[in-house]
Formats: C-alpha cells, structure tokens, sequence
C-alpha cells in the first residue's frame, strides 16, 4: 500500500514492484492489470532501461511478457519484454 507523501519515484517503483509480484505469483497465467495512468507508465518505463513515458491516453494499455523455464522441477522467469511500441495503444514515449 502507498505511504503517505509517498514521492513520484517512490510510487514509481511500488508500481513496478506490484507487476513483478503478480506476476511472479501467477507465472502460468495471463494477467490483465487495471489501474492508473501512472501505472500504466511505469509498465513501459520500468521495464525498458532509458525510457521516458511522455503520456499514456484515457485506455492506454501496454503489452509485456517474459520466458519461463521449468527444469528439475523449478521455475525461473526471464525478463519482461515490453511488446508495445511508442504511439501504439494510446501509449508515446521515447528512449
């Protein structure tokens, strides 16, 4: 949950935080994550190293997976690939 006077950046990364941990929680599944502009955002920004999120319209969306691997029995997650391109889905922002 938010803290009180919580920064920008701070948001930021509990934003970021959130989509790891649900992902992460259900690594077989499809997950459709409804929230905030900002949070919106921070799917493009947090997962592409140097890049700026100029705006993200009314219904913008973004669109992220990752490889998994079993083996021996555990899984392990692979990175998070943003697979929307700036102006795309009501989503701009540059790198």
């Amino acid at each position: 949950m938010p803290q009180w006077e919580e920064t920008v950046d701070e948001s930021r990364s509990r934003y970021k935080q959130i989509i790891k941990a649900l992902a992460d929680k259900y690594p077989s599944e499809n997950l459709l994550l409804v929230t905030h502009g900002e949070g919106v955002g921070v799917s493009i920004s947090g997962f592409l190293e140097h890049t700026t999120v100029v705006e993200v319209e009314y219904c913008g969306y973004a669109e992220l997976k990752r490889l998994m691997t079993c083996k021996n029995g555990s899984t392990t997650a692979g990175n998070f690939l943003v697979l929307t391109k700036s102006g795309q889905s009501r989503i701009t922002y540059f790198d």
